[in-house]
């Protein structure tokens, strides 16, 4: 896995979950991703289950990217992978690399003016 040009790590696990802002809660925080204030416009790469052994070393906390940045899967070689977004699952085959990152437009939401997010947050997750 690289970001930009730099690896960042050799990745062995059951897979990777990369997420916007917006997707930071629900399946990302189920996998021990951050809670992302979704006024922020970044990217957020969880390891889904990583090995950590003697011969394997992986990051098992989220890295949250600022929005300039690229992540790049190098697969190692072709290989038939799953990707899912907002549970829509599709199989690529022969897959050498994959590259995401986020992209310039931004989504305009509209709110209340009594919106507040760590109301939110709270109201979701902790009552």
């Amino acid at each position: 896995m690289y970001i930009d040009e730099s690896m960042l790590e050799r990745f062995v696990g059951d897979g990777l979950l990369i997420a916007t802002s917006f997707g930071s809660t629900a399946y990302n925080l189920s996998h021990g991703g951050s809670i992302v204030y979704n006024t922020f416009h970044t990217l957020q790469i969880t390891p889904i289950a990583p090995l950590n052994n003697k011969s394997y070393r992986n990051l098992i906390n989220s890295v949250i990217l600022p929005e300039n940045k690229t992540v790049k899967l190098d697969l190692g070689g072709d290989k038939n992978i799953m990707i899912t977004v907002d549970g829509e699952n599709i199989v690529y085959e022969n897959v050498v690399k994959v590259e995401t990152f986020v992209h310039e437009k931004r989504i305009k939401c509209l709110r209340r003016k009594d919106y507040d997010f760590s109301k939110k947050i709270n109201e979701k997750f902790l009552k």
